[in-house]
């Protein structure tokens, strides 16, 4: 358990996803320090850190490190919430939960003593009954801590109906589709939900296969503690000041909108974009967030089928949305790719007329326009003539109505039916009736020259698709093809940022697979200096982004692999190279510094597999006893595996340059071999290309 937990906490400490230093793990620290102001010992014994993380949730560990969740932060509604949190981790590290709690379970699964007659389904009830208990003990525990504080006893309550209800987005403000309409872009009605989806949390909600018991009984619990005892309640909601935590929340609420676009969550991303700019006021932030989250949620849906990833990608959200959210969710589900396009540029204008001292919306508008014509069947000519209709409107002169049909020339008879066609079309616009609403999106826009210069440059630019272009483009894809099967997927790096090589080794035995955590860990650290000196013997110029090496880590290292890494985790979740990533704005830094763009993923997954007993074999060796020698040493022979496994991206363009896995079928401790390869792989890289 000690040797687990302790490769499980240093993984998240060292995952890029912990705060370190900022303002949210400051004030939650120092809650703690009012927390634990009669206790200085107790307090030394523990850390708090944020976790960038949109779950709603804190948990603690057997070494006294409590991490908070950014989404936790977020939600709570007053400093006092955050206190009896707080006061509940801490109870869960003194009465050594995560300790008690593995050895019990290991008791359980395992089947000794009392649990030896037990079936699975009865080993889960009683390990989720065991955790429900501790849970209970904590919530008490933690309210005698609590009780010691001046915090004011009803946050205590106030905070379990927060968290039943936090699986929802921070507030509950209504949205409508209208606020992205202007006078002839208007959405079909059908695009409005007729009813809002019920609100389902449930205080009472069945928690038998849940490791935490309800809301109802965690709160019948403190109701009856705080009733049969005479015991002293605060009366304060804030000690560090309500202004200092309305500043924490409302940061909270800025890192969630990076957690959220890092993992391709659109929907929830824009939703809360509206709600930033109900509760904090329409800032340039906010806008970027809005923009960008149509933006990509356009590019990921149009990029789908040009790169075969419509099976994974069918435009729903399967989210479960519930309320005021529902209503996002339930407009970006009936949006098809092509509506999804105009209006990511139309947003995309909007973000940028307002920020034109901003490249990056600049950027956003230029590629949105660019998505609008090279992955649709648009033309710029289906615009202009929405542009017409209008003018047409306008400028047709009034004929009649009550003319007879009979008494008119045919140029009068021929206005009147243009008239009314016209009018007609404007009129499907106004109710929101019109199948082909979008074509009247850029009437206004156009008025700009700008935006008309770029709707039409884009237009020009993926629109020539004769046959002159279609044979160059395949005769250049065969090429390209040919010379991946070759030599691999790049050619011509002479520098890298190496981020520390993984290793991992498994043995699979009669057991089941193991894992040697402390060997894994001492060839991870070896693996990173073989790694450097066989890029440099071929002229690869490495920044080793190492974090293994504690000794050597420096604050500023480890933002440089936090900022990869959120760049990393976003890049992921794309799929489309084609989608701009919003945290290339905020690498740049890190490729400056660094002197190059390309970022290197690389190492070794090690697989050593015995062979399990055959009894029938044995059985045959009984009948024939010269062949026991040879199955014996059949049977201790294993099977060695290594898979060399290498990723690079560029860090400027999101472009996948580079993706090769190697399986070699030898012993790991042939280093020689190990290091030929790891040299060709560099070389392959390295080597210079037409």
């Amino acid at each position: 358990f000690a040797l687990n937990s302790h490769f499980g906490v240093d993984e998240i400490l060292y995952s890029g996803k912990v705060l370190y230093g900022d303002v949210l793990s400051v004030y939650i620290n120092q809650v703690a320090d009012k927390i634990l102001e009669n206790d200085p010992q107790l307090r030394k014994e523990l850390r708090f850190y944020a976790l960038k993380t949109s779950s709603v949730n804190a948990f603690s560990t057997s070494q006294g490190i409590i991490f908070v969740s950014v989404g936790l932060i977020s939600q709570v509604e007053n400093e006092a919430q955050l206190a009896f949190v707080l006061c509940h981790e801490i109870s869960h590290y003194i009465k050594r939960h995560s300790v008690e709690s593995y050895k019990r379970n290991m008791d359980v699964i395992k089947g000794k003593g009392k649990f030896k007659q037990l079936n699975l389904e009865e080993k889960l009830k009683d390990i989720y009954s065991y955790s429900k208990e501790n849970e209970i003990e904590a919530d008490k525990a933690g309210l005698d801590l609590y009780l010691k504080t001046p915090y004011n006893t009803s946050a205590v309550l106030s905070g379990f109906d927060m968290l039943l209800y936090s699986y929802l987005p921070y507030d509950e403000v209504e949205w409508s589709n209208s606020e992205l309409q202007d006078s002839f872009y208007k959405f079909p009605g059908n695009y409005t939900p007729k009813k809002a989806i019920e609100i389902s949390a449930d205080e009472d909600e069945d928690d038998e296969e849940s490791s935490h018991p309800n809301v109802r009984k965690r709160k019948s619990e403190i109701e009856k503690v705080l009733e049969n005892k005479d015991l002293p309640k605060g009366s304060t909601l804030y000690q560090l000041g309500e202004d200092y935590f309305r500043f924490i929340q409302q940061q909270s609420r800025v890192e969630l909108f990076y957690i959220l676009i890092n993992n391709a969550q659109y929907e929830k991303a824009y939703y809360l974009s509206h709600l930033y700019k109900h509760n904090y006021g329409d800032t340039a932030y906010a806008s970027k967030v809005a923009a960008y989250a149509l933006y990509a949620r356009a590019a990921k849906k149009l990029s789908a089928d040009k790169e075969k990833y419509s099976s994974e990608d069918d435009g729903k959200s399967n989210l479960k949305a519930e309320g005021a959210f529902y209503n996002v969710v339930y407009f970006f589900d009936k949006l098809d790719k092509e509506e999804l396009a105009v209006l990511s540029v139309r947003t995309a204008w909007d973000a940028y007329s307002r920020n034109m001292h901003d490249s990056f919306y600049r950027d956003l508008f230029m590629e949105s326009a660019r998505n609008l014509f090279k992955y649709t069947d648009f033309t710029i000519g289906k615009f202009y003539q929405a542009v017409d209709t209008v003018k047409a409107s306008d400028t047709l002169a009034p004929v009649g109505e009550n003319m007879d049909e009979q008494a008119l020339s045919k140029i009068e008879k021929l206005k009147r039916k243009k008239k009314k066609q016209v009018t007609t079309g404007l009129q499907d616009i106004e109710t929101g009736e019109s199948e082909n609403y979008f074509r009247y999106a850029f009437i206004e826009l156009f008025k700009n020259t700008f935006f008309k210069e770029t709707i039409e440059q884009a237009s020009t630019t993926y629109k020539h698709n004769d046959e002159e272009e279609e044979n160059a483009v395949v005769h250049r894809s065969r090429k390209i093809k040919r010379w991946h099967k070759k030599f691999g997927y790049a050619g011509n790096m002479d520098s890298l940022i190496l981020v520390n090589p993984f290793f991992t080794k498994v043995y699979v035995g009669r057991k089941g697979p193991e894992k040697d955590l402390l060997y894994n860990e001492h060839q991870e650290l070896r693996l990173a200096d073989i790694y450097i000196d066989m890029a440099r013997r071929n002229n690869i110029a490495v920044q080793p982004l190492n974090l293994l090496d504690k000794e050597d880590l420096t604050t500023e290292k480890f933002n440089q692999y936090a900022l990869i890494m959120e760049w990393l985790t976003e890049r992921l979740d794309n799929l489309s190279s084609d989608v701009r990533l919003f945290n290339t704005q905020y690498i740049s830094e890190v490729v400056k510094e660094k002197g190059t763009g390309k970022l290197c993923l690389s190492g070794i997954s090690y697989i050593e597999e015995g062979k399990e007993f055959d009894f029938s074999v044995i059985a045959y060796t009984l009948l024939f006893p010269p062949i026991l020698p040879l199955y014996v040493v059949y049977q201790q022979s294993h099977t060695h595996r290594i898979t060399l496994t290498t990723i690079i991206f560029d860090l400027n363009t999101g472009k996948l340059d580079y993706v090769k896995s190697d399986e070699i079928r030898v012993k790991y401790k042939k280093t020689d071999y190990l290091n030929s390869q790891i040299y060709s792989l560099f070389h392959q890289i390295s080597r210079k290309t037409k």
